[in-house]
């Protein structure tokens, strides 16, 4: 079966697979994503998910705006616009005329940043090195060093949380 391209989908196929993949791997008790017996790199699955939650930013601010600046349109109706707006397809509700400049605006940018953003954004992450990529931090679930503070100075009503 081969997959065909999506049309005008900021979600590429490659970024679906990942998180599906990653979701699975999850689900079945693994730390690390594994997809036909291969493990993906961590870097791949954090780019990913960087895409995806941009998107989802660059889709929820122009619905917001529409939202709070124009009383008289339903939030399906906003959302529809802004998604369209992002994925360049074109399609409207017929509610872009009826919108204030603001609005306008967010859309305008929805627009740009779905033609450029996601190609952009993916460039720049896959193309950036690590500031301290030679420096090993230690892991952040381990309190223990915490706990040793907190014993140290009698401190122990602060802690009760855990």
């Amino acid at each position: 079966m081969r997959l065909r391209p999506l049309p005008a989908v900021v979600l590429k196929q490659p970024t679906l697979v990942v998180l599906l993949a990653t979701v699975f791997s999850v689900m079945r008790g693994n730390e690390d994503t594994v997809l036909l017996r291969r493990m993906i790199d961590k870097a791949t699955v954090y780019r990913a998910l960087a895409i995806t939650f941009a998107g989802m930013i660059i889709v929820a601010v122009p619905t917001v705006i529409i939202e709070t600046t124009n009383h008289n349109v339903g939030f399906l109706a906003s959302l529809f616009e802004s998604v369209s707006a992002f994925s360049t397809t074109g399609l409207t509700m017929g509610i872009t005329p009826t919108l204030n400049i603001a609005s306008k605006l967010a859309l305008t940018f929805a627009m740009f940043a779905g033609r450029v953003g996601p190609v952009s954004l993916a460039l720049a992450l896959a193309m950036r090195k690590g500031r301290h990529s030679s420096s090993v931090l230690p892991e952040g679930k381990n309190y223990c060093w915490l706990m040793k503070l907190f014993i140290k100075y009698k401190i122990e009503s602060l802690f009760c949380f855990l």
